[in-house]
Formats: C-alpha cells, structure tokens, sequence
C-alpha cells in the first residue's frame, strides 16, 4: 500500500475541494484561462494549469507538464481560485502583524532566518534574483523589490545588512487587503513559493 505523508494528503484533500467548487466562482478570475481539459494560472510568471476533471494542478510550459505543482503551488492555486471575485487591494503595504490581531507575529521561525542568513551571505547574488523576478521600489529597507505573484497582486521584500547594532533583516509588505485574497495559511505558502523561486535563480 502507497505511504503518504501529511502533505500529500492535505493537498489531496484541497484537490478533491477544488473539484468540487463551483465554476462560476473559479471564473472570476481576470488572470484565468481555460479551455475544456484545464483552467490556467499564473504565479510568479510561471504557467500552472489545473486539470477540471479532478482539480490536479500541474505546472506546464509551452502546453507541456513539467511536473505536478507542489504543496505550496498547490495550495496556493485552490485558495486564489475559490475567492470571490470582489476582492480589491489597498495599495497600502505592512507586515503580516498589522494585517489582523488574530495573527499578531511576523514571518519567523527557520525558514525565515534561513533566508535571512542567506541572503546575508551572498547578497550580490540573491539581490540579482530580486532584480530578474521584481523590480525595485521606493520601501522601508536598504533594498525593497516589488513581485507580482500573479497579476493583480504584489508582495514587496526588503533587506536591511547587519551593522554594528541589528542583524540583517528581511521582511515582507503585504497589502492591507490581503486576507480579502487568500487565508491567512496561504500567505506562508506564497511565501514559500516566492523563496523557492528566488533561490532557483540565485544558483543559477
């Protein structure tokens, strides 16, 4: 019998979810194609497709799968698409604190000082990465990059080096409307997705 791990069911779970929602909802996306075997949807300019027989999402390039989206992909796709459609940003950015008093902390954790650390090791080549991904921004830090993750919907980074007095800092503006977009889980998942990417053309 095939073994499956928390995140392969979990994602399994958000699939059959996503099969199951209505099609009117999925269609008010202005960033959607579809055709009879697929809708399509863009992260981080890259073309992903979800089958609409049963809600598997691939990542695909030129027609061609290129692999099954992953966990963060995944998640992300079923979560943007099943939004409604009334959703409208700010233009305002902060930090994921002042976003709710239900979530009162800032990205942290291991992942976030991994990149942190990482970024402060090699800047010249991750700020390249935010060069070919983004662009850059008037922000908050020493460098500030603004990424589309799909069309409608920007993330702004920015890194401050260490000095005498703080370590490096790296922080993500959100827009103030952002929950109106996604739940708040899906944030660490595009964030996800935005690192994963960042770092394929980093060691590039």
């Amino acid at each position: 019998m095939e073994r499956r791990d928390n995140y392969t069911l979990a994602r399994l779970s958000a699939q059959r979810l996503f099969a199951a929602c209505s099609e009117d909802v999925v269609r008010t996306h202005e960033a959607l194609r579809a055709d009879g075997e697929y809708f399509y949807f863009p992260l981080l300019g890259r073309e992903y497709r979800i089958r609409r027989a049963d809600g598997g999402a691939e990542l695909a390039r030129d027609g061609e799968k290129l692999r099954d989206a992953d966990f963060n992909e995944a998640l992300s796709l079923y979560d943007i698409l099943s939004r409604p459609a009334q959703a409208r940003l700010s233009g305002r950015f902060v930090l994921m604190a002042s976003l709710s008093r239900l979530h009162t902390s800032e990205f942290s954790g291991g992942f976030f000082r991994a990149q942190t650390a990482a970024f402060a090791r090699d800047y010249g080549r991750w700020a390249a990465a935010c060069d070919a991904l983004g662009r850059r921004v008037p922000g908050n830090g020493a460098d500030n990059w603004e990424f589309a993750l799909w069309p409608s919907f920007p993330l702004r980074l920015s890194y401050d080096p260490a000095d005498e007095d703080f370590p490096a800092q790296l922080r993500l503006y959100w827009d103030e409307n952002t929950f109106q977009f996604v739940h708040y889980e899906t944030t660490y998942y595009l964030a996800g997705i935005l690192f994963a990417r960042l770092r394929e053309e980093a060691e590039k």
